[in-house]
């Protein structure tokens, strides 16, 4: 399932006045409100909302930042229904059974988290929908929690109707609290580019696995935090209820309604849900699913922002028009293209210690017969090669040759099936590309893979965060940024959509992301390609400035001249296999290399 989140994420729309003002003022008011003397039905409605409230921003954290659909929260939010049940009949104080419940519930999301997670796509929410159920019917068949007959809580202590308010309406603000904190962190950045692409995010220092087991603990404690509070105050509970299918297809629904991915989408979706709901369910009891079904069909085919997504778009309208306060003209093109001269790049490729290395270097990057197989086809057999420091390195041969195959098994994305790597007298063959990452290997891709939703400094923000220099301070990650945005020359655009580049400035851009990430070997994948004459100069300026400031690059490219003008050495793949091996010049001149990749005739013309 693929839903869109509205385009406008950057973190400073959170630190806008009217965003603090406006929240604090609806506080106050909830806070004022028992004091109306509501009817017992209007204070159960309004409890009820608060306790959906926290369990659609948890889903968020998951299916909104993380981009991870779940159809199974019903188990975190039933298992921390019983565990505070269980615990306030022992005697233990209901705030202390609700901080187990959270716990409880915790563990059981990441004991959920470990096998499913290794699922992709559809297979991912098909697998929480099973493992939901499984749960419904062990806790069915359980005689010490009172199995189909349900479980009662009996409190020892008097309690008020207030007191269940409050602690709801809490519970809620520390779930928006914790949303906030969470998005507008390292960890929720690092989130945000999992949902993008999740293969790229790994390609920047990203544990995609590991952030999300993490965000899904954390997301599972608020829902059994919310299923504990909602026990006390129903004094009942029964595993068709809290456990049923319908409860974690409300949970999914709410934050879909409002806007998954936002911080207040999840909010209002809950909302919305808890005032129609009750009725919904009274009026048309054997077919509240079907509606349910049917109103997350309409909302993914005609508005999948949910509420915040068009309330964006009415907003944009107004600006178009000129109708919202403070509007600017718009810029009737969707794409952005810059100048490709860069001053900074121009200042580092003339600079007497940039030039390139002289004598015996280092060898920082090692290859030793290595081969990929994929079934039976062999994408590369048995090939060896040494880059050394400061070098850039060449890589060229025919399409299949095996050249993105052999950058990916360095970049850790793929195994090899055998040979090995090393990099800085390290081993590093069956390394993940984040751990390659952390080690100092970066790499961009043939077709620039932008994290879309993202401006573009948290493009370059994120690799900071996540790359080999990942313990700088965050105050100067921002002014790092917008340096190594300087060095690319889209300097002036950084709170523009990704999405909105030109392919030329995407590609600057996801250069500046991987080298943001501070490594030692920079794989740079086609980098020129698609781009006119005049951007692949400033792209080949700019890894001489790259290698200039101590980074070694590995660089594949078909464009010969462009790659025979830059390399210090070069190495020719055919069919997977190494076929030479030696200077820009010494290639030009081997027939091997001419035969197979240049052409004779071809070679013949351009040297006249």
């Amino acid at each position: 399932m693929k839903l869109r989140q509205p385009s406008w994420t950057s973190t400073r729309a959170h630190r806008s006045r009217s965003n603090v003002i406006v929240p604090l003022l609806l506080l106050a008011v909830l806070i004022a409100l028992p004091s109306a003397h509501l009817s017992p039905n209007v204070a159960r409605l309004f409890f009820i909302t608060l306790v959906w409230i926290t369990t659609s921003i948890a889903w968020n954290l998951l299916g909104g930042f993380t981009g991870q659909v779940s159809f199974g929260f019903a188990v975190f939010y039933g298992i921390g229904a019983y565990t505070a049940a269980l615990s306030i009949n022992a005697g233990i104080n209901p705030y202390i059974s609700f901080l187990f419940a959270a716990v409880v519930a915790a563990i059981a999301s990441l004991l959920v988290g470990l096998p499913t997670f290794r699922l992709k796509g559809p297979y991912f929410a098909i697998a929480t929908i099973g493992v939901s159920e499984a749960v419904r019917v062990v806790m069915t068949n359980l005689d010490f929690t009172g199995g189909a007959s349900g479980y009662r809580i009996v409190e020892r202590a008097p309690f008020h109707q207030a007191e269940h308010y409050y602690t709801a309406l809490g519970m809620a603000a520390l779930a928006i609290v914790i949303s906030i904190a969470v998005r507008n962190s390292k960890f929720g950045l690092g989130l945000i580019a999992i949902r993008e692409d999740e293969e790229a995010a790994s390609d920047i220092g990203v544990n995609p696995f590991a952030s999300k087991l993490a965000v899904h603990a954390l997301a599972g404690a608020l829902t059994g935090m919310a299923g504990g509070v909602f026990a006390r105050y129903a004094a009942f509970i029964h595993p068709g209820g809290v456990f049923a299918f319908d409860t974690s297809v409300a949970i999914l629904l709410m934050p879909i309604i409002g806007g998954i991915g936002t911080i207040w989408g999840p909010v209002i979706g809950a909302a919305v849900y808890g005032i129609v709901q009750e009725e919904l369910v009274a009026t048309f009891p054997a077919f509240h699913l079907l509606l349910y079904g049917g109103l997350l069909i309409l909302i993914i085919l005609f508005e999948p922002g949910g509420v915040m997504g068009l309330l964006a778009h009415l907003h944009r309208l107004a600006k178009k028009f000129g109708l919202a306060p403070g509007a600017r003209p718009q810029a009737h093109s969707s794409e952005v293209c810059s100048k490709p001269e860069s001053p900074a790049v121009s200042e580092l490729v003339s600079h007497p210690a940039l030039q390139p290395p002289q004598g015996a270097s280092i060898v920082i990057l090692e290859v030793e017969n290595l081969s990929k197989h994929f079934g039976g086809l062999a994408a590369l057999t048995d090939v060896s090669f040494q880059v050394a420091e400061g070098q850039i390195y060449g890589l060229i041969g025919p399409n299949g040759a095996g050249k993105t195959t052999l950058f990916s098994i360095l970049a850790g994305s793929q195994p090899p099936t055998s040979g090995r790597v090393r990099f800085a007298g390290r081993d590093i063959t069956r390394a993940k590309s984040f751990q390659a990452v952390k080690a100092g290997i970066a790499r961009t891709h043939q077709v620039a893979r932008p994290f879309k939703s993202m401006t573009v400094l948290e493009n370059v923000e994120v690799a900071f965060q996540f790359g080999r220099a990942a313990r700088l301070p965050h105050k100067n990650v921002r002014d790092e940024a917008m340096r190594i945005l300087a060095l690319v020359g889209i300097d002036h655009i950084p709170g523009l959509p990704s999405s909105r580049l030109c392919v030329g400035d995407q590609k600057r851009m996801e250069l500046a992301r991987a080298f943001a990430a501070q490594p030692r070997v920079l794989l740079c994948d086609e980098v020129c390609g698609g781009l006119t004459e005049k951007e692949t100069q400033a792209v080949l300026d700019l890894l001489r400035a790259i290698r200039g400031l101590g980074t070694t690059v590995l660089y594949v490219e078909h464009n010969l001249r462009a790659i025979m003008s830059v390399c210090d050495r070069m190495m020719v793949l055919n069919f997977g296999r190494k076929l030479a091996e030696g200077t820009p010049q010494e290639m030009q001149d081997d027939p091997r290399v001419i035969e197979a990749y240049i052409g004779k005739q071809t070679f013949s013309e351009d040297k006249r």
